[in-house]
C-alpha cells in the first residue's frame, strides 16, 4: 500500500544546515576579512562596523577572560587595516581575543533562521519544497543575500517558483564561490528534482475518480 497516500517531509534539519555552512564557509575564532575586505568572525558572520563585534562575547585568547570593547576593537581594527583575499588563519597574528564555539554557533543558528523566515516571506511553498531545495536555497540566500538573490537571478527564482529543479540547478551557478561549492549546490537542485519524481506515486485518474476522498493534493497528475 506504500506509494497510496501523499508522500510527508519533514524540513531540511538546522543541523544539516549548520553543518553545510561550516564546511563552505569555515568555522573561525578570530576576526578575519572575507574576500571582499568585510571583517569577519565565525561561520561567515559580517562585522561591518566595531560596534558589531564589540556586542559579541570576545574572549582574551590568552586567559579567557571577557575581552573588554577597548581589546575587541583594536582587534577589529588591526584586521580591517589588512590586505583582503587573505586565508582566514592569515589574521590571527593581528588578534588577541576569540569568539567561544558556543558563541559562534549562536551567531550562526540566528542568521539561518533569519533567513530562512525571509525565505518563507518572499516564497509562499518554501515549507512544501524537498528538503534539498530548501537548503540549496538557504545556501543561495546566505551567500547572495535577499536582494542579491531575488533581484540578481530572475531566471533561478522563476524556476524555483515553478517548482522546475533542474532548471533551477543549472541557474544556481554564481561568481565567487568555489566550483567545489557551486557544484554541491547544483547537486542539492538535482537532488530535488530526482525527490519530486520519486515521491510522486502514479495512478490513472480512472481510478483515482473512484477514490471517495479524490486525489491527494500536491503531486503533477498525468493527464
Amino acid at each position: 500500500m506504500s506509494g497510496m497516500f501523499p508522500y510527508t517531509r519533514s524540513m531540511y534539519s538546522e543541523s544539516d544546515a549548520q553543518d553545510w555552512f561550516k564546511k563552505w564557509e569555515g568555522d573561525i575564532e578570530h576576526m578575519y576579512l572575507d574576500t571582499v575586505g568585510v571583517v569577519t568572525v565565525g561561520v561567515g558572520a559580517a562585522l561591518f562596523a566595531a560596534s558589531d563585534a564589540t556586542a559579541l562575547a570576545f574572549v582574551v585568547r590568552a586567559g579567557g577572560a571577557a575581552a573588554t570593547a577597548a581589546q575587541i576593537t583594536t582587534d577589529y581594527d588591526e584586521v580591517k587595516k589588512q590586505t583582503k583575499g587573505q586565508i582566514a588563519s592569515a589574521y590571527k597574528q593581528y588578534t588577541k581575543c576569540d569568539l567561544p564555539q558556543a558563541k559562534r554557533d549562536e551567531l550562526l543558528l540566528a542568521k539561518i533562521r533569519g533567513f530562512d523566515a525571509r525565505l518563507k516571506a518572499r516564497l509562499p511553498d518554501f515549507a512544501s519544497y524537498p528538503d534539498p531545495a530548501q537548503l540549496g536555497l538557504l545556501e543561495m540566500i546566505y551567500n547572495l543575500g535577499e536582494s542579491g538573490l531575488f533581484d540578481k537571478f530572475p531566471s533561478f527564482i522563476k524556476a524555483v517558483k515553478a517548482k522546475d529543479w533542474t532548471t533551477a540547478s543549472s541557474e544556481s551557478n554564481r561568481i565567487g564561490p568555489s566550483k567545489a561549492r557551486n557544484d554541491a549546490t547544483k547537486a542539492l537542485f538535482t537532488k530535488a528534482a530526482s525527490e519530486t519524481h520519486t515521491a510522486e506515486p502514479w495512478l490513472p485518474n480512472a481510478i483515482w475518480n473512484l477514490w471517495p476522498f479524490g486525489k491527494p493534493g500536491g503531486w503533477n497528475w498525468p493527464m
